[in-house]
């Protein structure tokens, strides 16, 4: 890596014991020296919080943050009120990284302040020796040209994790660009489209130095959701999408579909399953979760699975009134049961 600027790692920590050691090891262990590590405690109720403590004595380019229970959209932002460094990047603290994980970046003076950093990431799961790897074609992007062409032949949009990436600290806090606290699902998807529709330039390595841990045994699902939170999140994707295409007047043909669909439908659906979980079913709610429907229409989901589970929803749509509502109770339930998609 050409530069020497100060790079500030922000990581979230809840309930994180287990996985938190090897997580600031392997960001203390770097061969890009510059950096900041900040842990922000989200008011965790196991020992947590005295790990950090403990890695904050151990070394000066730790800084502990605590808070209380606010989660993981308020933890970010509040690290990134805390950082220094003139540019930023997140690490899960159930995850780790490669040793050349920041100057894989290759974060250099000639690109400028308004660029992002992306590199792929694995999954990796415990106990497993698979491995699976996600990247895109290494290359440097002008979006104000080649806009089109990095959104519509690759899956860049659909790259919304917020790992794996190296963000201009100035971008974020000139543009007032923060994580939705009210979002508990794609929150991470919203940070980053705002971010790439301030900015000039893309810049993608072909490393995958981040592992992101599936690990068994332990529960890292979000806790319960009601169906107006799941309707929130798919207007806020649907505004932000938008958003971002318009600003580099990209036309709206197979790759924005394509990702707008699996964003605002994803949302809906989990919407609809999560409505019919609720113990209560008000007459004017049912007609507000089904004024969305609509969006049903151009969903193409990949495998045979999900496209049996459109058709069929699809079908019981064109049920009268109380058919209708005792039809997608059943399968709402069904879904929920199966464990499809989590609530």
């Amino acid at each position: 890596m050409g530069s020497n600027q100060l790079v500030s790692i922000i990581v979230p920590v809840y309930n994180s014991q287990q996985t938190l050691a090897k997580c600031v090891e392997s960001l203390l262990n770097q061969d890009y020296t510059n950096i900041e590590i900040i842990l922000v405690d989200d008011g965790s109720k196991d020992d947590s919080l005295s790990i950090c403590k403990i890695y904050e004595t151990k070394d000066h380019r730790v800084k502990v943050v605590t808070q209380k229970n606010s989660g993981v959209s308020s933890a970010r932002n509040n690290g990134i009120k805390n950082s220094n460094g003139e540019w930023i990047c997140f690490v899960d603290s159930d995850d780790y990284v490669d040793i050349s994980y920041i100057s894989d970046f290759g974060l250099d003076d000639i690109n400028g302040s308004l660029t992002l950093y992306l590199q792929g990431y694995q999954h990796n799961y415990e106990n497993n020796k698979e491995v699976v790897f996600v990247h895109e074609d290494c290359g440097a992007y002008d979006l104000k040209r080649e806009a089109d062409v990095l959104f519509e032949t690759t899956n860049f949009v659909n790259q919304g994790t917020v790992c794996s990436k190296l963000y201009n600290r100035n971008v974020i806090t000139n543009n007032s660009i923060e994580f939705n606290k009210r979002m508990r699902l794609n929150e991470d998807n919203c940070f980053f489209w705002d971010y790439v529709s301030k900015i000039e330039k893309v810049v993608i390595k072909e490393t995958c130095g981040y592992h992101y841990m599936h690990a068994e045994g332990i529960n890292y699902s979000k806790s319960h959701k009601n169906y107006k939170e799941y309707i929130f999140i798919m207007q806020e994707n649907k505004e932000k999408l938008n958003h971002l295409y318009n600003t580099f007047a990209v036309q709206h043909n197979f790759y924005y579909s394509k990702n707008y669909n699996q964003f605002v439908v994803n949302s809906w659906l989990h919407g609809l399953v999560a409505f019919f979980l609720e113990p209560t079913i008000a007459s004017s709610e049912f007609e507000e979760v089904l004024s969305y429907s609509n969006e049903l229409k151009n969903y193409s989901p990949k495998g045979l699975l999900l496209n049996t589970l459109k058709q069929l929803l699809r079908f019981l749509l064109l049920l009268p009134s109380k058919a209708k509502i005792f039809s997608l109770k059943l399968f709402s339930r069904w879904i929920y049961k199966a464990k499809l998609f989590s609530i």
